[in-house]
């Protein structure tokens, strides 16, 4: 019985810990599942109940672009209002305030 305690990954309870809806964009790789703290907001609505919306945090990561070459904060492109389903897929484009030639698109499903 010992062993079966012995061979769970030493990581495997960090990944239980929820990290920031920020940190999971800035820092996850594609294709990871990661418990997240903050992905949605409250909004009322005007029958005086809320909905869910994704947030859409400020975003420090590398631009590429000449004008800019290093870590830039890269702002949301407003646009579409995030979706409102129990699980939804979710879509947003980003980009650096300095050069706004570079553009991120971050992707995933949240439930």
């Amino acid at each position: 019985m010992d062993d079966e305690a012995d061979s769970v990954p030493a990581d495997a309870s960090a990944e239980a810990i929820p990290i920031s809806f920020a940190e999971f964009l800035e820092r996850t790789p594609p294709s990871t599942f990661k418990a997240v703290s903050d992905v949605r907001k409250l909004v009322p609505r005007s029958n005086s109940t809320t909905y869910g919306e994704i947030r859409t945090p400020d975003l420090q990561l590398h631009c590429p672009s000449n004008v800019c070459n290093g870590l830039r904060f890269f702002r949301y492109e407003e646009g579409e209002s995030a979706p409102r389903r129990r699980v939804s897929p979710m879509e947003e484009e980003y980009h650096p305030d300095s050069c706004r030639l570079i553009w991120k698109l971050t992707s995933g499903l949240v439930g």
